[in-house]
Order: structure tokens, then C-alpha cells, then sequence
């Protein structure tokens, strides 16, 4: 079981919260948003707001009693993690390396995998390194996926931008229904004066449920390094998580690598993690005796209060039986007149 470590969301009432209805339409947004029920249908797109370096740009987290999007609708974050930058190393804390470093080639990002190392004109030899892998198991949170390094600089010429890394996307719900597409792919690299730069990585999925049905793809794949007389790194792959508490059904999930060419080496594979995971935070999951995964105050290790009507301590007993003899109290309607005396 993964801890329950809640650094951004919190569960909460969510009464009064609006809904979000999106039927054949499509919508930008970022940041964290509250709703009762989140429902997209016919053909929708929720696309992640690109990363600008400010605020919660790149990353989208939902938090809603009832997540649904059926298998014509997508969530898109492709792109729109950590960016290219202009003659330099990429953006991120896994940037493939480029500009001034390197003669001809930049490396991929990395996020989930390492990005893999360019290579020179003729194909003979390294040049821009990849970055390293960062994605942290132990941690709820987003995380995006770095930039590929630009083309080298070393040989007089500009060399454009590397591929930008795949954002952010984590849903959070007490029911959590997937049957279309999560995508947080991360683009290729691209040719400037004849130099390659490196692909972006694979972004981050996060799933957080109670119940998850989880039919469709999630896919957060690394970037191609861009391919000529010299070839850029590929981006690694991203990082995906599905996580209930009460029942689980997984999706299908790519974490593959961006390939490269001309010997360049191709990014390496990211992660890809399921499991339970303690969806009210109380310390107990379904399967250690919570007998309502949705109710912090409501597990095995939690004092009884009588007659409230809740098993708070979950042990299958009466709550109108303090005494335990098996009849409940007559001020409840039941056949006991001494509730105190078993």
C-alpha cells in the first residue's frame, strides 16, 4: 500500500460544488479545480494550459465526487510540461543537455527514464547527454516532464529548441471512470542548421480513487529525438499511477521512450505503478477493515459512538447495542430495556 501523503489535494465536503459537463465541446484549463461531478462526453478535450515558468501552468489536477469520460473524449497534456529553450539545455530538473555544451546534437529530457545522449555529425561519435530520471514513487503530487536540449551551438550555428516535456494531469474522485485517453506525451525534437535537438519526456499521470474503472489508455511516452547527419536523444518515458481504495479496475498504459536515429541513443523507459491506497487518509484501506474508505473519521481504529447510527469502528456490530447482548435498545425500536446491562 502507498501512504497516504495528500500534498495538494484534500479531501473535502464538496457540496455545492458546480458541475462540469463538457459534451462534444472542448476546454483549456490548469491549476486545481473542485466540482461535484465531472462528465465528458461525444468527442470532448480537456487540454492542459501549456507551462509558462508561473504559477500551476503545465499541471491540472480535478478533484469531484464522480470523475466519467467515455471512450470517444480525451484529457491532453502533451506538450505542455517544461520547454525547449533557445540554444541551452532543456527545461526542467531532468533537461537533456544543449547549446554551447555540444557540436552538433542535444539530449533527451527525462522524467519516469533517463533521456538518451545525441551524436555528432557522420553518426560517429556522442554528444548532447540526456537527463536523468527524477520521478519520486513516495510523493502524491504532479509531476511534468523535462525539455530536450537544443541542437549544439559549438559549431557557430543556432540550434533552435529542444522538445518540450509532457505536462501534468491527477484526478481525484470517490468513483473514477476512464474509458477514453489521458495523454501526456512529450513532443519531438526538431532540425535547425542541420543539428538535431532532443525529444521531451513523457509527463505524469495520477489517479486517486475509491472505486476505479479505469477501460481506456493512458499515455505519457518520450519525445523522438529529431534524426539528420547527427541525431538528438530520445525523451524517457513519463510517469503513471493508479491508486483505489475500495475497488480497482487499471487501464492500459504506455510509458514507452522517444526512439532516435543516426546511433543516437533512444530514451529509456518510464514508470508505470498501480495499487491500494488509503483514499480518506485515516490509515486503514478496504482491505485492512474500512468499512467506509470515503469517511476519515470512520475505521477499525476509531472509538464507537452509540446510537449516531455509524459504525465508526467498523466492526459490523449494532450501533443501537451498547451493551452487546444482542438486542437493541427499545428507545430504538428494539426489544432491550436496559442497553446498559448485557
Amino acid at each position: 500500500m502507498i501512504s497516504s501523503v495528500l500534498t495538494l489535494l484534500a479531501l473535502s465536503p464538496l457540496a455545492g460544488a458546480a458541475d462540469l459537463v463538457l459534451d462534444g465541446e472542448s476546454m483549456s484549463a490548469s491549476g486545481t479545480l473542485t466540482y461535484d461531478s465531472v462528465t465528458l462526453v461525444n468527442g470532448s478535450i480537456l487540454t492542459v494550459e501549456d507551462y509558462d515558468g508561473t504559477g500551476e501552468t503545465g499541471t491540472l489536477a480535478i478533484l469531484a465526487d464522480s470523475i466519467y469520460v467515455d471512450a470517444t473524449s480525451s484529457i491532453v497534456a502533451s506538450g505542455a510540461g517544461y520547454r525547449g529553450v533557445l540554444d541551452a539545455p532543456g527545461e526542467g530538473p531532468g533537461g537533456g543537455d544543449g547549446g554551447s555544451c555540444c557540436r552538433d546534437s542535444g539530449g533527451g529530457g527525462a522524467h519516469g527514464g533517463d533521456g538518451g545522449m545525441g551524436t555528432v555529425d557522420g553518426c560517429s561519435d556522442t554528444d548532447g547527454t540526456g537527463g536523468d530520471a527524477y520521478a519520486d514513487e513516495s510523493v502524491i503530487g504532479h509531476s511534468m516532464g523535462s525539455a530536450g536540449g537544443s541542437a549544439g551551438t559549438a559549431d557557430g550555428d543556432s540550434g533552435g529548441y529542444g522538445g518540450d516535456g509532457g505536462g501534468s494531469i491527477w484526478l481525484q474522485a470517490a468513483l473514477l471512470t476512464i474509458e477514453g485517453t489521458l495523454q501526456a506525451d512529450g513532443r519531438p525534437g526538431s532540425v535547425t542548421n542541420n543539428d538535431a535537438s532532443g525529444g521531451g519526456a513523457g509527463g505524469g499521470i495520477l489517479l486517486v480513487a475509491d472505486t476505479l474503472v479505469c477501460t481506456g489508455t493512458l499515455s505519457a511516452t518520450g519525445g523522438e529525438g529529431a534524426n539528420t547527419d547527427d541525431g538528438g536523444g530520445g525523451g524517457g518515458g513519463g510517469f503513471v499511477r493508479q491508486l483505489y481504495d475500495t475497488a480497482g479496475t487499471t487501464c492500459a498504459v504506455d510509458v514507452s521512450p522517444g526512439d532516435s536515429g543516426c546511433y543516437a541513443e533512444d530514451g529509456s523507459i518510464g514508470i508505470s505503478a498501480s495499487g491500494t491506497y488509503d483514499f480518506d487518509g485515516d490509515g486503514y484501506t478496504w482491505s485492512e477493515g474500512d468499512c467506509d474508505p470515503q469517511d476519515g473519521d470512520v475505521n477499525p481504529g476509531e472509538s464507537e459512538t452509540w446510537y449516531d447510527g455509524t459504525d465508526a469502528d467498523c466492526d459490523g456490530e449494532s450501533d443501537y447495542d451498547a451493551d452487546g447482548d444482542g438486542y437493541d435498545s427499545d428507545l430504538y425500536g428494539g426489544e432491550d430495556c436496559d442497553d446498559g446491562d448485557g
